[in-house]
């Protein structure tokens, strides 16, 4: 038990149900000449509040000191991302109706992966993006964006200038806020009265079912399911009206929610998946997850050893976060991956946080060299199965994958 505020309900007392040791970051990486340099290590620990169900990270940063203006994560360098991304516009106009006289508002726009697809047919839109390599990306193709972090000042201010949106997109950022309430608040402020906000999260009862524990890491802050979201919406008066699970990131959940009305009932659909979620959520459960992490930590270290053992060099595809709290938590260094392939120019010629393992363009010429490539971003594997045999590696290479098993795909 620790004495923390839940970020949602204020409730004072959270059980740990997990702690991954410490750890920089895991998108603070390197540039060579910080090598010789001190890192900067947090506790990375999971606390979980039994009053509304919310899972979160330990106190001890802002968002600030985790997103900085030069936070290098691209949503655009994903092509399943993209596309699921373009699917999400489509039901958009199609379920709301959307057309030339709409309004639509992005929340962490990033470099425009989204607001593309919203221009490219006409609507009007633009985005918050607080970073700013991103939001100068997107800015560079012709879209309007506030590169700031979202406040009710800031959405006040908005409102004022554009008016309200008919409709308000936040894919996978709420886990990113530690002022979940004030967010939450500004959210709503950019709607109508009629608006929809439409959200992603990864699906925390996924996560613990699925082993994901890479999924964790410093920059996100909280880690929801139906029943977290919906104690947080209800308290903001904001009422859930549909909810479905994706499989991006291993898990997410879709949530549609609007401003509460005294009359509104609570669907059959989201009940029946708030009642689902009280067995993945309890204690026991939760309790059993963090003994299945240990056991996966000396699994995946007894096969890098293995690996090793072969005399082949190692590499990795794709510096992702998840991938940083994998090798972190599991102490695997340089020593272990010689390097890794990353397909995004923001993180190329640099090193990955506490590993400090050096990161490579991604390209079939580099990667044919290697026998042993590990999938970091295991939700990719498909993506990079893809890619690899279209950009001409050869057949029989294997691609192995750590989380949420230890398998292995050949080309």
């Amino acid at each position: 038990m620790r004495k923390q505020s839940c970020r949602s309900c204020g409730a004072i007392e959270l059980f740990e149900i997990l702690d991954l040791g410490f750890s920089p970051p895991s998108n603070a990486f390197l540039e060579l000449s910080d090598l010789a340099n001190p890192e900067q290590y947090f506790p990375l620990r999971l606390l979980f509040c039994q009053i509304c169900k919310l899972a979160q990270t330990e106190d001890f940063h802002n968002s600030e000191t985790l997103f900085p203006k030069t936070y290098p994560y691209l949503s655009s360098a994903s092509a399943t991302w993209r596309k699921h991304t373009e699917q999400l516009v489509q039901t958009l106009v199609k379920d709301l109706r959307l057309g030339k006289n709409s309004l639509v508002a992005e929340i962490a726009s990033n470099d425009g992966y989204l607001l593309q697809y919203l221009v490219a047919i006409g609507i009007p839109c633009f985005g918050i993006e607080p970073t700013r390599i991103a939001a100068e990306i997107s800015k560079s193709k012709g879209h309007e964006v506030y590169n700031a972090f979202l406040t009710r000042g800031l959405a006040k201010s908005i409102v004022r200038e554009r008016g309200y949106s008919d409709v308000v997109i936040a894919n996978n950022v709420f886990a990113h806020v530690p002022e979940l309430l004030e967010f939450t608040e500004a959210a709503k402020e950019l709607l109508t009265p009629t608006g929809t906000l439409v959200l992603e999260i990864q699906y925390f009862p996924k996560l613990v079912s699925g082993l994901a524990f890479d999924t964790i890491y410093h920059e996100h802050f909280s880690y929801f399911g139906l029943t977290s979201m919906y104690n947080l919406f209800s308290k903001c008066g904001l009422t859930i009206f549909h909810a479905e699970q994706m499989p991006t990131h291993g898990g997410s959940l879709r949530v549609w929610a609007r401003k509460a009305k005294s009359k509104d009932a609570v669907p059959l659909s989201v009940q029946n998946m708030l009642n689902e979620e009280s067995v993945v959520t309890s204690l026991e459960s939760l309790f059993s997850f963090k003994n299945r992490v240990l056991q996966k930590r000396d699994e995946v270290r007894k096969f890098i050893l293995r690996l090793k053992g072969t005399g082949q060099q190692i590499v990795g595809i794709g510096a992702a976060a998840k991938g940083n709290t994998l090798l972190n938590y599991c102490g695997i260094t340089n020593n272990d991956i010689s390097m890794i392939f990353d397909s995004a120019p923001s993180k190329h010629g640099k090193y990955t946080p506490g590993s400090h393992i050096p990161i490579r363009p991604l390209d079939a010429h580099s990667v044919e060299e290697f026998d042993h490539i590990l999938v970091l971003p295991w939700n990719l594997v498909d993506e990079f199965t893809t890619l690899l045999s279209k950009s001409g590696v050869s057949k029989g290479k294997t691609l192995h994958i750590l989380i949420p098993l230890v398998k292995e795909f050949r080309i």
